[in-house]
């Protein structure tokens, strides 16, 4: 997996979350059992306590390796501008080029996320739905001559908690990812970068 995919897609991200996550609640989201209602490096050395790896730093998100459901990943943490408070997890999963082994992670963690959080899904009319059916991600398909356009369309789905959000996809046709958001924090980080950009006006 290329470290850059996490950074090329973090504002994007971020703008998913905006009405899931807009009321602060009383306790914070856990990944992997590890409240992110902490600091950015406590809650990196409790990763470490269970084998993830430090890889890099880059711009506000600190990238770790390890094992997450038994399969190797990467996990890019992105923390607010000035408390240093954990806002959003990527888990992003060694797919390579493999879309059907993409999609079957999908399906696999789609079935789980269904049965921990029942109750939570956030699209009523279908489990699982193709966000971007009105803007395909085209970015590859000249290479491609017998591409059609529903390999360009990422499945989407996610599940509003009282604790933020969950979000898994699959996007440029291969490549699967969960995401998780922390309601308080991820509130604590957009204050911060306004108030960040109104001293810049």
């Amino acid at each position: 997996m290329r470290k850059f995919l996490f950074l090329a897609i973090a504002t994007f991200v971020l703008s998913i979350f905006v009405q899931g996550c807009s009321k602060p609640k009383a306790e914070h989201m856990k990944f992997m059992d590890i409240s992110m209602g902490q600091t950015i490096d406590k809650f990196t050395d409790a990763l470490k306590k269970k084998g993830f790896k430090y890889l890099t730093k880059e711009d506000g998100m600190t990238i770790m390796e390890g094992n997450f459901s038994g399969s190797p990943v990467q996990v890019a943490v992105l923390e607010t501008s000035e408390s240093k408070r954990v806002a959003i997890c990527f888990v992003e999963f060694p797919t390579g080029n493999d879309k059907f082994e993409a999609r079957n992670l999908y399906d696999r963690y789609g079935d789980l996320l269904d049965k921990q959080y029942a109750g939570h899904f956030t699209n009523k009319n279908s489990r699982y739905f193709q966000d971007l059916m009105e803007k395909p991600d085209l970015s590859n398909m000249g290479s491609n001559p017998n591409a059609v356009m529903g390999d360009y369309m990422p499945y989407f789905a996610s599940w509003n908690l009282p604790t933020g959000e969950i979000v898994m996809r699959v996007y440029n046709t291969s490549q699967f990812q969960l995401i998780y958001a922390d309601s308080i924090n991820l509130e604590k980080g957009k204050k911060e970068m306004a108030n960040a950009i109104n001293k810049d006006l």
